[in-house]
């Protein structure tokens, strides 16, 4: 039987509750935890335990990537594995407009390399890729091994509309910087009667 284990996690003295952990990523037996304010941590899960959590020297992501709403703070962002690499993906808003909801104008994505303790910004996903995001979960997939998916695009659901009347769902292509398509998903969030997910196609 598949159960939830638990292990003790030792905390470095500089960590305090304002950096509350916002995002993870697993990747290759390692944890990415991506702070409130944008610095990563790891946790080695290959180490004999306690496992520690270890903050990276690379610069906060807010350094390179912009803020949406102007925050100074991770908001709506993204983290995920792919290929073995460790993807941040961080929302572009429509420039603010009177009685309209805010909805998706694009997307900065960046890889992690660890090599140089660094942020940086991918222009367009490679061999065949595709990222799915949304604040219940974030993967990326083959899209050649995946019926009507389309590579170096991202597929979203945001959840932007702050009314709260309803969520967005859509397609990013990286290659040509737009949108694609983008649509209401029905039903009030966090109120679903079933789970459900779309299956993606993108007309020529």
């Amino acid at each position: 039987m598949e159960e939830w284990s638990e292990q003790n996690l030792l905390l470095p003295e500089e960590f305090t509750r304002s950096d509350a952990i916002d995002l993870v990523a697993y990747s290759g037996g390692i944890f990415y935890a991506m702070e409130f304010f944008g610095f990563t941590h790891t946790v080695d899960t290959r180490a004999p335990p306690p496992w520690r959590l270890t903050r990276l020297r690379a610069p906060s992501i807010l350094e390179q990537y912009s803020p949406i709403c102007r925050y100074r703070y991770l908001r709506n962002s993204h983290l995920l594995e792919s290929e073995g690499k460790v993807m941040f993906v961080g929302p572009v808003l429509t420039p603010d407009e009177p009685l309209c909801p805010k909805t998706i104008r694009g997307f900065e994505v960046y890889k992690l390399d660890l090599e140089r303790s660094r942020w940086v910004k991918v222009k367009r996903l490679a061999d065949d890729r595709a990222l799915f995001v949304s604040q219940q979960s974030s993967f990326s997939v083959r899209a050649s091994e995946t019926p009507g998916c389309r590579g170096n695009c991202i597929y979203f659901v945001s959840e932007f509309d702050e009314t709260y009347i309803q969520d967005t769902w859509g397609v990013y292509y990286m290659e040509e910087q737009k949108v694609l398509f983008q649509g209401p998903v029905g039903g009030s969030p966090g109120k679903y009667k079933a789970a459900r997910w779309f299956f993606p196609r993108v007309g020529a």
